[in-house]
């Protein structure tokens, strides 16, 4: 039986002082997914011939999808590593993509890709990604939902649909530090929280299957530079960190962990413009992360990151300021980030649905729910594979709706937690 161990950690420098439970010898180890999954840049499969995937191991819930070159007429197929069982068959395809989900259990998995075409194919390309529900602390598939009230009490719902499974007391940290980003920066598939206090010591909660595992600090960056944006900007799996200080300058820390594996600038982008949002596109198993900007004419454009540099921009046009990005996410289960909106005056939302390429292919508009009701966060809180929206008015009432692309599936209501408490969203998508 692993062992419990009850440790004081302070972190040098920062003087955040708290008690954390962590299981002994029990650290996970980070799950290469499709990072490990490496076809050569391009082959060719003679007719009625396949290629087999070294065995990759995924863990519980993540969302895996095979692209391949289109056009080519293929049969993909995620088969259990141990076994040999087919676990999911697509048939005979040339769609270009295959979307699954690993379900209730962590998995080895081969991918198989069978050129079921009469005639050979040339120069097929392949390649996957794999994704975990965002701000999923538990590792069940559902986002959850992280809570701080004004003392600095902090805690975390752990989502299952329209019922909360159970709350998670954190401590209390105080109230000169906030939680500026959250995401699964070692690989693990637990969402982990990155602090930051008023003088700008920098801070890590890893969290795994008993809540928080292990507390790191990051050192101190200049109170001039601030986080604006959580991501995996080199699709390894980790999420890393983009910064931006009050004279326009970005830079952009690649994670390994709780460790800065690399750093870079990334330009000036002048004060007028501010990041609205992060994303990844995983709709064709080509990913390609993307960070969205908006200045202060209403002007919205994307970032394409490749590591440490950016690859190339794309304008979306401009948007008349009465309507600001609420959220960044996949409402629709296509595997391609949406961006939803919320009008500051009337009070009615819209989401814009982008495809695989980033351009807008259509958009839906909902009415206002009324009242104080503000969008606190977005999050697959049902583990469906869409992202919903969560609600909080200004007595502390929350709400949730339950996405169906262009629809609200279904409305949850989850009580009232009081005025003092706010549901901590900045860089959590």
């Amino acid at each position: 039986m692993k062992r419990l161990t009850s440790s004081i950690i302070r972190l040098l420098g920062c003087g955040l002082l708290f008690v954390v439970t962590a299981l002994a010898n029990s650290a996970l180890a980070a799950s290469p997914g499709c990072n490990a999954f490496t076809p050569p840049a391009q082959f060719d499969l003679p007719a009625g011939q396949q290629y087999t995937s070294n065995s990759l191991f995924f863990y519980a819930h993540e969302t895996i999808v095979v692209g391949w070159s289109q056009g080519i007429y293929m049969d993909i197929q995620l088969i259990n590593g141990f076994n040999g069982v087919v676990l999911l068959d697509s048939g005979a395809t040339n769609q270009g993509q295959y979307s699954a989900n690993t379900g209730n259990s962590n998995s080895d998995l081969i991918i198989r890709v069978k050129n079921v075409d009469s005639n050979p194919d040339y120069g097929i390309t392949v390649n996957c990604q794999s994704t975990t529900r965002s701000h999923d602390n538990n590792q069940d598939g559902n986002s959850d939902i992280q809570w701080r009230d004004s003392s600095g009490n902090t805690a975390v719902w752990f989502m299952t649909g329209s019922q909360v499974l159970s709350v998670v007391s954190l401590g209390n940290v105080p109230a000169t530090w906030s939680i500026v980003g959250q995401g699964d920066f070692n690989a693990d598939a637990y969402y982990d929280l990155l602090w930051r206090d008023n003088s700008g010591n920098t801070a890590m909660w890893l969290f795994g299957a008993n809540g928080v595992s292990s507390v790191a600090s990051l050192g101190n960056v200049a109170s001039s530079w601030s986080v604006v944006g959580t991501g995996d900007f080199n699709d390894d799996g980790k999420t890393d960190i983009l910064w931006k200080d009050t004279s326009g300058n970005v830079a952009v820390w690649l994670m390994n962990g709780t460790q800065v594996a690399s750093s870079s600038a990334l330009g000036n982008v002048g004060t007028n413009w501010s990041v609205v949002g992060t994303g990844v596109n995983n709709g064709d198993g080509f990913p390609q992360s993307a960070v969205f900007w908006r200045d202060t004419a209403g002007d919205l454009a994307i970032w394409f990151m490749n590591g440490t540099s950016v690859a190339s921009t794309m304008s979306l046009g401009a948007v008349p300021n009465n309507w600001q990005v609420a959220g960044v996410g996949d409402f629709n289960g296509d595997g391609a980030p949406d961006i939803l909106w919320r009008d500051t005056n009337s009070g009615a939302v819209a989401i814009w649905f982008l495809n695989a390429s980033f351009a807008l292919q259509s958009v839906t508009s909902f009415a206002s729910p009324g009242g104080t009701w503000q969008i606190a966060q977005t999050g697959d809180y049902n583990g469906d594979g869409m992202s919903d929206i969560l609600w909080k008015d200004a007595s502390g009432n929350t709400a949730a709706w339950f996405m169906n692309g262009s629809s609200v599936a279904s409305v949850a209501s989850y009580g009232s937690v009081g005025s003092t408490w706010q549901v901590q969203a900045q860089n959590a998508e």
